[in-house]
């Protein structure tokens, strides 16, 4: 009898380890397909941020210009109208020239 329950346990042992390792294999199939599906979105997190960046560090997109009989010509950048506007009336004011925002021309770059 102990001859029999030996023998059937060294035929269950080998199934049970088996089936732990196909375990084992379709758990790492799926992390690793999880893994890939993470790196694709970072991909695309990536190159989206690259999109925005694309104007430089401080995302300039405008540029005003203006000229002044005391200040001179007078040129800013900034990544609003209103701030490149603004811009360009403070360095006009701290040249002591005649400031008005109707004489700055804008312009926004592409």
């Amino acid at each position: 009898m102990k001859s029999l329950i030996i023998f059937f346990l060294m035929l269950f042992i080998p199934a049970v380890q088996a089936y732990d390792s196909q375990t084992e294999i379709r758990n790492l199939q799926k992390e690793i397909q999880q893994l890939r599906k993470d790196i694709r979105r970072l991909e695309r997190r990536v190159v989206a941020l690259e999109d925005t960046d694309s104007y430089g560090d401080n995302n300039t997109r405008w540029g005003c210009y203006m000229n002044d009989i005391r200040a001179g010509g007078l040129f800013s950048h900034a990544a609003t109208e209103a701030e490149a506007r603004g811009k360009i009336l403070s360095q006009c004011t701290s040249k002591k020239g005649a400031c008005f925002d109707n004489q700055i021309t804008c312009s926004k770059s592409d």
